[in-house]
């Protein structure tokens, strides 16, 4: 079921600056949220049985939903109630279940302790335990598969050799395994090693490419790049990479001369081209001479190979007010984003950020943007609008969200809370986050908003707790997020795909009766007919058979939205602001 609701909606903006600037209320946005699968409701493809849990979904760039969840019913036991789904409201397929036989395996079948992961193209790639006569316990009992969600293919499975290797060397059966998805279909394959040559020194190994033609990248124990003669891989973790199959991770150290004040660093790049970006205990990019990077967390990066990473510093100068950093840029000389200590952007002198921060992976998109929170101080800052959040761009940094700012969105006397430190963008440069409420009217109950901001520069409102959908209250949900969002990039780093590049966002929400439901929302400009963050001619098309003058009716819901002025006519004041619209006047 699809539900649209029309918002009378503003720009998203410090009070001060928007009575300064005279701007005018900005015309209503539509969100429309659409039903893909609700708890209690019958299992797609599984007679007889109801769906009882749902995990956070993925979505691709034609608006499909990779679901993953447990089912009850007759027949259903602990060996066959969790399932994977693909697909749209009401035309869902099932694309694998636990129990069922294993794609190119003869007498395997399908385990619970799976990864899956769904590509801006449609792929599905699932990696996970397998059962059944044709496997051998701890020899042959994981298995990656990969393909459309109607054809996944045997992709490896524990006991093949693993190439670039030594004689007898092969994918364990082991905790450590995995694969992630890359917007076009490469595979980042994770594997644990088994064999005679094979020791806690290096028995796991990175895979990058196409199934028919994966690439070594990275392997316990490997010569590290950019590092002394015999420092040498230890443990990868928060791995990326893109569509060009490059890679970024973070890795320990071990080996000739490592100590505890050297011992990790970032890679990045291809298999014939992996480099250092920065190391613990050496020299941190773009700072003084004498300024270490000293602590490290994952990395994020784009299409183009850039990377973005955050870190702490020791050395010269170094304390508690500017202790750490955010950078992007290319693996080779990355650029500053953001200090501990800087002055803060679109604030008052005196102003500085005292915390840079971005939850897990540091999602930079195609456009070489990312967003992250930074805590202001300064002589205008209280515990009241101490959160601030800002993006990065080709342009430059600016401010986007600041605690205390006014929202017409919601009536007068409501302002922005406290916000979030992951965000979600997309190649085509939306930002999606969530906020708390303050102000006249807001409660526990109705205090979060998950907001997406489009490539116009303008936040639109999707979903708010205390929100009624297909007659159910929508709860805050875990972590006080209405709409949990993890961090991605739009599927450009392999990441969980939250947010499509087409500005569709798939979430998981929480009811007041105990259900939860998936969902897709898209929210943008009243007059952005195709919801794709901009207004152009297929925008206006409608327009012109929707026109009635200042007597004439509104014939249809799909009319309704070009009623900018809420008169109650389509008429030479909607058509005013239309063209505006499309000049580039009123919307950048």
């Amino acid at each position: 079921m699809k539900i649209r609701t029309i918002v009378v909606a503003f720009p998203l903006m410090l009070a001060a600056a928007s009575a300064a600037s005279g701007q005018n209320p900005f015309p209503p946005y539509h969100v429309e949220r659409t039903k893909i699968l609700l708890t209690g409701e019958p299992a797609p493809g599984i007679d007889g049985a109801t769906v009882s849990f749902l995990f956070t979904p993925q979505i691709d760039g034609a608006g499909n939903v990779l679901i993953d969840g447990y089912v009850t019913g007759p027949g259903i036991t602990a060996a066959n109630n969790r399932a994977v789904w693909h697909g749209s409201a009401g035309n869902l397929s099932l694309v694998v279940r636990e129990g069922s036989p294993a794609p190119g395996v003869p007498g395997a079948f399908i385990a619970e302790g799976w990864t899956v992961y769904l590509s801006e193209s449609g792929i599905v790639a699932i990696s996970c335990f397998l059962s059944g006569p044709g496997v051998q316990d701890g020899v042959t009992d994981l298995g990656t598969f990969a393909g459309p969600p109607e054809a996944l293919q045997r992709i490896v499975q524990a006991g093949d050799p693993a190439p670039s290797t030594e004689p007898g060397t092969v994918f364990a059966s082991n905790i450590f395994f995995g694969v992630q998805v890359s917007d076009n279909g490469a595979l980042l394959l994770n594997y644990d090693l088994a064999g005679p040559a094979i020791d806690s020194s290096n028995d796991r190994a990175m895979y990058i490419g196409y199934p028919d033609n994966p690439q070594l990248i990275w392997r316990r124990g490997m010569q590290a790049p950019g590092c002394e003669e015999g420092v040498l891989f230890g443990g990868a973790d928060g791995v990326v990479f893109n569509d060009n199959d490059q890679v970024a991770f973070r890795c320990s150290l071990m080996g000739a001369g490592v100590t505890s004040a050297n011992n990790s660093g970032y890679w990045a790049g291809s298999p014939e081209s992996l480099e250092l970006i920065a190391r613990k205990g050496f020299q941190a990019p773009a700072l003084p001479p004498g300024v270490n990077l000293f602590g490290t967390s994952f990395p994020g990066i784009n299409y183009a190979g850039w990377v973005a990473f955050w870190g702490g510093l020791s050395g010269a100068g170094v304390d508690g007010t500017n202790n750490h950093a955010l950078w992007v840029g290319s693996p080779a000389a990355p650029q500053l984003v953001a200090r501990r200590g800087d002055p803060a952007p679109d604030a008052p002198d005196g102003t500085v950020m005292t915390v840079v921060t971005v939850s897990g992976n540091k999602p930079i998109n195609n456009l070489e943007a990312i967003a992250f929170e930074a805590t202001p101080a300064g002589p205008d800052v209280t515990s009241e609008n101490d959160f601030a959040a800002y993006l990065r761009t080709s342009e430059g940094t600016r401010l986007v969200l600041r605690e205390s700012q006014m929202l017409a969105q919601f009536g007068s006397g409501v302002a922005l809370g406290q916000g979030s430190s992951k965000f979600a963008l997309t190649d085509l440069g939306d930002v999606v986050t969530s906020t708390l409420l303050s102000g006249v009217g807001v409660n526990a109950d109705n205090d979060n908003v998950a907001w997406i901001r489009r490539p116009s520069g303008w936040w639109v409102p999707l979903i708010r707790s205390g929100d009624i959908l297909d007659g159910r209250v929508v709860l805050p949900g875990s972590a006080e997020e209405v709409l949990p969002i993890p961090n991605s990039t739009g599927g450009g780093d392999a990441v969980l795909q939250f947010a499509n590049d087409h500005g569709a966002v798939a979430g998981r929400l929480v009811f007041g009766d105990g259900a939860c439901g998936i969902y897709v929302v898209q929210g943008s400009h009243v007059l952005d007919v195709e919801l794709d963050g901009d207004i152009d001619l297929s925008d206006y098309a409608e327009f012109p058979s929707c026109f009635g003058g200042p007597v004439g009716v509104i014939t249809s819901d799909d009319c309704e939205r070009f009623d900018i002025d809420l008169s109650g006519h389509i008429d030479l004041g909607d058509a005013q602001v239309l063209q505006e619209a499309f000049s580039g006047v009123t919307f950048p």
